[in-house]
């Protein structure tokens, strides 16, 4: 089980952003997204780290340098461990299914390094705040959130980082765009005709248009 397997992280991106944001009291069945805090009847002991916590994912990078001094990274080890919990706001709470389940930007705590291996630990705590959007079901008149095919996502992520990813998306878009700029006027510079006349250069771009 790969809960923080990455393709389903643009899917859910983009929905958070145009899904609103449900009370657990009003829950139906289908697509919903929910904000609250985690909880756990039963917490397990980290990976790294003397603490109890709902869910780790532990991997270990071997790093290789070549003869430049780059280094590249090979995982060579991973475990992930999902404790039950369950999701509760000031209305409710909702059950979670651990099934593929996927985490987004989780902390890192008790991540270090050993010689050439780099030991990472990414973990979700009680008491997180966090966003989770996925498919509501009911089972025995109880619903639980699970993975929505249709949409292929089912992923968890700290709400402030989402607060933040909100905050500078439109800044990172509005610099992609400058820069594609940049980078045509550039382009259009170097394949014009360049000419000099009285010390001043002159670009002529009326071959580019045709």
């Amino acid at each position: 089980m790969n809960v923080f397997k990455p393709s389903t992280k643009s899917n859910f991106l983009k929905l958070q952003a145009a899904l609103p944001t449900s009370t657990i009291r009003s829950l139906a069945v289908g697509l919903a997204e929910i904000q609250g805090k985690t909880k756990s009847a039963k917490l397990i002991k980290a990976k790294i780290g003397n603490y109890q916590c709902i869910a780790y994912h532990y991997s270990v990078r071997r790093e290789t340098k070549d003869s430049d001094g780059k280094s590249t990274f090979k995982v060579i080890d991973t475990e992930t461990q999902i404790s039950p919990f369950f999701i509760e706001d000031a209305t409710g709470k909702v059950d979670i299914s651990n099934e593929e389940l996927n985490f987004v930007w989780l902390p890192e705590k008790g991540s270090y390094q050993s010689g050439d291996l780099h030991y990472k630990q990414q973990v979700l705590m009680p008491g997180d705040e966090v966003l989770l959007i996925g498919n509501v079901r009911s089972q025995n008149g109880t619903l639980i959130m699970e993975k929505d095919t249709h949409n292929n996502v089912f992923n968890l992520s700290h709400a402030s980082s989402i607060s933040k990813w909100n905050t500078f998306k439109p800044l990172l878009n509005s610099l992609y765009v400058f820069g594609g700029l940049c980078c045509l006027l550039a382009i259009a510079i170097v394949l014009s005709d360049v000419s000099i006349e009285n010390g001043v250069v002159f670009y002529n771009f009326n071959h580019l248009l045709g």
